[in-house]
């Protein structure tokens, strides 16, 4: 006779006790859902924050690199009244949506022959319009004699540089010019007046300036003597990271450089405030974020020391 074996009542309760419903598959399911988008959302929030951070440490890079070199070379100016500058002034006015600056630096240059070195050199920044990128020129020369057709001295006035050499105030080409950055899409420069005392004891204060020369009544004149009048140059410049800058094609690149301003101290009177003006265009502008990201502004005061 077959035996039959029960299971107690007990352990089928428990066994029922311990499965699953339905209900909570689909709770369990929506949580666990809710807490992939969330990771993914993280990742993706922190992936974007390194990107950037990435594409301003390269900015950050290459600005630092020209604006050391722009002091070194600001720094070593020739400062005299019987020697020549191009710079942005009445007499000399700017072309174009970018400056351009040309002078004589005790620094060294690019020379014809190993036997030329002298510790003089024309240097110059332009902003090449064909291809959008910062050229520096630090063309050699030598002191006074002994120059050849090869080896040219330095001038005095009333020999200019626009005379002499053409290239450094245009944009003719050049073989002494070299790109020095390919992120710059926008150069504008002005200048820091000093403050005077009148003969009656009026004082006035340092002013920003388009012009290298005070032209305020009782001490105004209308030539640059030198540099005498100018404390300090002040440079802005606008930068594109190499990942952006393949995003956007040159015609919309200058297009935003174009609808930058100038520096104009009757406009934009306080420090930052043309950069400020520079940031709301680039803001406003139809790029995309993926291209305004890493676009970067920097300022930089350069004493002109004697």
């Amino acid at each position: 006779m077959r035996s039959r074996f029960r299971v107690p009542a007990s352990v089928l309760k428990f066994q029922r006790s311990t499965a699953f419903t339905i209900i909570e598959v689909l709770v369990a399911t929506t949580v666990l859902s809710l807490m992939i988008v969330l990771i993914a959302q993280l990742f993706s929030s922190a992936t974007s924050v390194i990107t950037l951070g990435n594409k301003r440490m390269e900015t950050d890079v290459e600005a630092r690199a020209l604006l050391d070199r722009m002091a070194i070379d600001f720094g070593r100016m020739i400062q005299r009244a019987d020697v020549d500058y191009f710079v942005k002034s009445p007499t000399d006015a700017m072309t174009g949506d970018n400056d351009q600056i040309a002078f004589y630096a005790e620094v060294p240059g690019y020379y014809p022959s190993s036997g030329s070195q002298s510790p003089v050199s024309l240097v110059a920044f332009r902003m090449n319009a064909s291809k959008l990128c910062l050229e520096r020129l630090g063309k050699g020369l030598l002191w006074s004699g002994g120059a050849t057709a090869s080896n040219t001295a330095m001038v005095f006035l009333p020999l200019t540089i626009k005379g002499e050499w053409p290239a450094a105030t245009n944009q003719n080409s050049d073989s002494n010019y070299e790109v020095f950055s390919s992120q710059i899409f926008r150069f504008e420069y002005g200048y820091v007046v000093k403050g005077q005392t009148l003969p009656d004891g009026t004082m006035l204060p340092s002013i920003y300036s388009t012009t290298p020369w005070d032209t305020r009544a009782g001490v105004a004149h209308t030539s640059i003597r030198g540099f005498q009048d100018v404390s300090a140059i002040v440079v802005s410049i606008a930068m594109i990271d190499s990942k952006s800058r393949v995003l956007v094609s040159d015609t919309s690149l200058s297009a935003l450089a174009a609808s930058m301003a100038d520096f104009d101290p009757s406009q934009y009177p306080n420090p930052g405030d043309l950069e400020k003006q520079w940031q709301s265009q680039i803001d406003s502008s139809r790029l995309p974020k993926s291209v305004t990201s890493g676009i970067c502004i920097y300022r930089r005061t350069f004493s002109l020391t004697r």
